[in-house]
């Protein structure tokens, strides 16, 4: 984790959060082990899911083809982004969602994966 060295730091990272939470593209942030950090409110509203409901969770939690998903995942993993396609999600009222998707992988200072950003689109 990031060590806040003064008060500029610790800003920054609010106005970051606050910018991923206020975007009208939906967008979910993950650990690199697929459990979700955050979901943007963009993309609960998509989705039918709180907050709470959502963080914490295996994003395979919410895909209907896993093995697509699991192909992305590798994809992912080789080269730090996926090439945008269509992937089928479980919205909470469990009726399937036909979305665009797209990954970035985000790196931390030593190299190593930290962050997976990834945006939806309607299909």
């Amino acid at each position: 984790m990031k060590d806040f060295a003064d008060s500029d730091d610790i800003a920054s990272e609010v106005e970051g959060m606050l910018a991923v939470e206020n975007t009208p593209l939906p967008l979910i942030v993950m650990l690199p082990n697929r459990r979700v950090a955050m979901a943007n409110r963009a993309w609960r509203d998509l989705m039918g899911y709180r907050s709470e409901d959502v963080c914490g969770r295996d994003v395979l939690d919410f895909v209907i083809e896993r093995d697509i998903a699991d192909q992305r995942q590798a994809e992912l993993l080789a080269t730090g982004r996926t090439s945008e396609s269509t992937v089928a999600l479980r919205r909470r009222d469990g009726k399937p969602i036909d979305v665009r998707s797209s990954s970035i992988l985000v790196y931390g200072d030593s190299g190593e994966p930290r962050l997976v950003i990834c945006r939806l689109a309607a299909a």
